[in-house]
């Protein structure tokens, strides 16, 4: 969910704010109402329940909202009394911490029109990657080809043997545990 109001939105001091646990739309819903710049990644996953498979949007940091508040009049009690919000991230006892403008700019950079993450366009042939959604979600494998239409092109062993198959670009990430 991106709810940006302002124009200037990579200049301004951004903060970080708790939300109650799978409360981060609702929060986030109702400070866009107030004229807070609100930004909050998602990505799709995919999610086993009763056996079964399903695509379900979630945010890439759960429980956490980017805040965009006016510097010169920042209103944190009216922040820290929103439904759905239980504080604003501090370290010590200056205030809210803010977050780097260069790191909000790289995500709002990354994400679509409507707040989802691009996955990386730098993966090629070789790299090891983690599959995110779909029947083989979670399953590791290597990058044998990219086609034309971002599709990725994996081995993956199925019942003890290699299976070629094509997934979306967007539904793998690189892996980081080496």
């Amino acid at each position: 969910m991106l709810i940006v109001q302002r124009d200037d939105v990579t200049d301004a001091p951004w903060y970080l704010a708790q939300s109650k646990p799978n409360q981060e739309h609702l929060a986030a819903r109702r400070l866009g109402r107030d004229g807070v710049d609100v930004f909050v990644p998602l990505q799709m996953r995919t999610q086993r329940r009763g056996g079964r498979l399903r695509q379900v949007t979630a945010p890439v940091f759960p429980g956490y909202l980017f805040l965009g508040l006016d510097p010169a009049r920042p209103d944190w009690r009216r922040v820290n009394s929103t439904p759905g919000i239980t504080r604003l991230v501090r370290f010590g006892s200056d205030g809210p911490a803010s977050v780097p403008s260069a790191l909000i700019t790289g995500l709002m950079m990354r994400c679509d029109e409507h707040g989802y993450l691009r996955p990386p366009e730098d993966l090629k042939p070789g790299d090891a990657v983690r599959i995110t959604a779909g029947p083989f979600a979670e399953m590791l494998s290597t990058i044998e080809e990219i086609d034309a239409q971002s599709r990725v092109a994996l081995l993956i062993e199925i019942m003890g043997r290699a299976t070629r198959v094509r997934v979306p670009m967007r539904d793998v990430v690189r892996r980081t545990d080496g």
